[in-house]
């Protein structure tokens, strides 16, 4: 007996939803020693979906694109008209660049995965492609600037800490922010 693979389950179970005369055209198709997923695709007369081909980027493109507010697609056209470029035929992916980037306008899967490939960018959906982190991960901040001096503010009612501020104002400043830092800012996971 031969193990169904994923494809195969699903086009056993797609295979539900056609026609009786469809039914019986897939049922003489796996007696002829055809898999469920070529009977399918014989049966319905349609390939197979490809993964990162032109058709579905540009389905899903020209969706994106006729589905956008109307002002809001004449002013993005109007911005790259502006900066030169040619919009005829081609789609803007704002995860390549802003408006006004020949770059961001693209026409097929390749134009993306090109952009891709020369500015070492991660894109995944339709094309796929992983750029180099070279990038040292962002050092964290111990509490932000405005959280301090919140607190700072209301630390500073205490009157030990007032006496202390008269007294030496630099260093009790310092040993107030070290100590609210100590107390409400970032802790390195253990």
């Amino acid at each position: 007996m031969k193990t169904l693979t994923q494809a195969d389950m699903r086009a056993l179970g797609q295979i539900e939803h056609l026609s009786p005369d469809l039914q019986d055209r897939f049922d003489d198709l796996l007696n002829k020693g055809n898999s469920p997923s070529a009977a399918l695709m014989f049966t319905c007369r349609q390939p197979p979906g490809v993964r990162g081909g032109d058709r579905v980027f540009n389905e899903q493109a020209h969706r994106r694109m006729s589905t956008m507010n109307k002002m809001n697609l004449e002013g993005i056209l109007a911005i790259a008209k502006r900066a030169g470029i040619s919009t005829q035929g081609k789609y803007y992916c704002g995860g390549l660049g802003k408006y006004s980037d020949p770059g961001a306008w693209v026409s097929c899967a390749d134009d993306v995965l090109a952009v891709a490939k020369e500015r070492d960018y991660t894109v995944t959906g339709t094309v796929n492609h992983q750029g180099t982190d070279d990038l040292p991960p962002p050092t964290p901040v111990p509490l932000a600037e405005d959280l301090l001096q919140g607190y700072e503010q209301q630390y500073a009612k205490d009157p030990k800490t007032q006496e202390k501020l008269k007294k030496n104002p630099t260093k009790a400043r310092r040993e107030l922010r070290e100590k609210i830092i100590a107390n409400h800012g970032y802790r390195t996971p253990k």
